[in-house]
Parts: C-alpha cells; structure tokens; sequence
C-alpha cells in the first residue's frame, strides 16, 4: 500500500478523532468507512436491543460492504477535505500524529 496515501490516512484519521466536530450523519459516515476499512465487510448481525444509535452505526458499516481498504482510506480523505476544507493532510501535524510517528522512528532505528 502506498506509504503516501497511508499518511495521508492517519492524519485524517487523526484530525476526525482529535480536532473535527461533525453532525452526527457525517460522524457516522467516518465510523462506518473506519469500521469497513480497519474490520472489512461487517459480519455482525445487527443489535437487537440496543439504542437507535447503535442501530445507525451498524447500518452505516453495512453501507460500505465490499469496499476495499485502499478506496475506503481514499474516501475517508476525500470526505474530510470537503467536510473540513482547512485540512490539509501534507501539511496536519496533529499531536497523535507526531506521537505515532515519533514512536516509529524509534522503532526503526532500535531505540524503541
């Protein structure tokens, strides 16, 4: 997978789960691609006794069904940078961000 658009993945990742506040149908259209992109094609039967959100989650990761992990990362980002159009995934330095990759230079220089 290409390390560019992995990047460019995390840092949306990031700023969705750090900076981004979103209505709630947009919320749970970055909860559904997550789910399908990190867990694939959703197996779970649906909840039975759960709230309405629980519903809605559910039915959002059954929307991407047979989405593949790269489209699905592509569509995060596309997604973000109209919803947010001040995101810049070249430019975003998140603190999770610098934290993981900061953790992964120790990793591959030996010092982790």
């Amino acid at each position: 997978m290409s390390s560019d658009l992995e990047l460019r993945f995390q840092a949306a990742l990031d700023y969705v789960l750090t900076k981004a506040v979103f209505e709630a149908r947009d919320e749970r259209i970055f909860f559904g691609l997550y789910q399908q992109i990190m867990f694939g094609d959703c197996t779970e039967a649906p909840p039975s006794s759960g709230t309405v959100d629980d519903m809605k989650d559910h039915a959002s990761w059954l929307f991407f069904k047979g989405l593949e992990e790269k489209r699905g990362k592509e569509i995060y980002i596309a997604t973000l940078e109209k919803l947010a159009p001040d995101f810049d995934p070249y430019t975003y330095e998140g603190l999770e961000l610098n934290k993981r990759q900061q953790a992964s230079v120790k990793l591959r220089n030996g010092l982790g």
